[in-house]
């Protein structure tokens, strides 16, 4: 029951962090992924699944995406080096 709450927030988390970035696409679409299709994709090279929790938060937390990348939620200069070529993931909870 856990594991479903924090994928079910982790995906609502996630559309809107996409959201904030969506001018950058190439047709301005932001596209959801369901929990099912995340599950099935991770750990292919064209999926980049970033953890923006903060340190606090993400140091304290038993659950955590395997492969995913703990990235600063505050300053988001790393969003410039992003690839455009694959799907971004962005969640936290």
């Amino acid at each position: 029951m856990q594991t479903r709450r924090f994928f079910t927030r982790f995906l609502l988390i996630a559309a809107a962090l996409l959201g904030c970035t969506a001018a950058r696409s190439a047709d301005n679409e932001v596209r959801r992924i369901s929990i099912d299709d995340l599950r099935a994709r991770l750990g292919q090279p064209g999926l980049v699944v970033i953890d923006v929790r903060g340190s606090f938060h993400w140091e304290r937390s038993q659950v955590k995406i395997p492969g995913a990348v703990l990235q600063d939620p505050v300053h988001l200069e790393w969003t410039e080096d992003l690839p455009r070529d694959k799907t971004i993931v962005l969640y936290c909870s």
